[in-house]
């Protein structure tokens, strides 16, 4: 569209240059009509583009595996905010859709389902997980490969063409450990850091034996992970086709 009236501008220009170069009548006549298609471009533009796609707030997911034979694709919409360039998304080895959040981008989502049969139906349940953090003011280290309190799975809304509406979570909840196991997971994961290069520093550790619950400062519980799984109903009965797993960055 854009190049369409481009071209039409030079066309006029051209055409009225040739028929009365001289007269001013032209010459306002001329300028008038490319000033008003120049201002005009922008919309021409707009309604030519896709006026409800909005990249800055979507990712769309190419399914596969068995959900393949459903689906076309998946859309992650964010509902409340700019979802960053941080945000990252991935297929892992065991068939299931990562997501990884920036810092500090909201779990306010939507679950675009696109699918292959208009008929089909779908069902979207959500879970939510927890994971225990050392804090140390602004520096915090997370134990999101230690222990984890595991939600049961919720229904979550439905509204119309296949979107479904996130549940947002809050919550403290932890299996019951003891300070020397919070200790120990401490130890491990600064073990785990060191064979990577990075030495984390033994003030973790005195930091650790100050928790006296996981909920007691310096330790604290948040969630890390919101976990999805997609249904089909086949013949009455529910059939599992995909599971997504968001992942959500502790602290500040």
């Amino acid at each position: 569209m854009e190049y369409v009236i481009k071209e039409l501008i030079y066309c006029i220009n051209d055409r009225l240059m040739a028929f009365s170069i001289n007269s001013y009548l032209f010459i306002m006549l001329r300028q008038t009509i490319i000033i008003t298609l120049i201002f005009c471009l922008p919309l021409f533009s707009y309604a030519g583009s896709n006026k409800f796609e909005d990249f800055s707030q979507s990712r769309d997911i190419i399914v596969s595996g068995p959900a393949s034979r459903y689906l076309k694709k998946i859309r992650f919409h964010s509902t409340d905010g700019y979802l960053g360039d941080d945000t990252t998304i991935k297929l892992e080895q065991d068939g299931t859709i990562g997501i990884y959040l920036g810092l500090g981008e909201s779990t306010g989502r939507e679950l675009i389902l696109y699918p292959k049969d208009p008929d089909n139906k779908f069902r979207v349940e959500q879970q939510f997980t927890t994971s225990l953090t050392i804090m140390n003011e602004g520096p915090h280290i997370d134990l999101v490969d230690w222990k984890h309190h595991v939600s049961d799975w919720f229904d979550i809304e439905t509204k119309e063409n296949y979107t479904f509406i996130t549940k947002e979570f809050s919550s403290s909840k932890f299996p019951d450990v003891t300070p020397g196991q919070i200790v120990e997971a401490v130890r491990m994961q600064l073990a785990s850091w060191k064979k990577s290069g990075y030495n984390g520093g033994e003030h973790w550790i005195k930091l650790a034996s100050q928790c006296i619950t996981p909920t007691t400062y310096p330790c604290g519980v948040a969630i890390n992970r919101l976990r999805f799984r997609i249904s089909i109903n086949e013949n009455g009965n529910w059939k599992i086709i995909q599971y997504i797993d968001v992942e959500i960055p502790m602290g500040c």
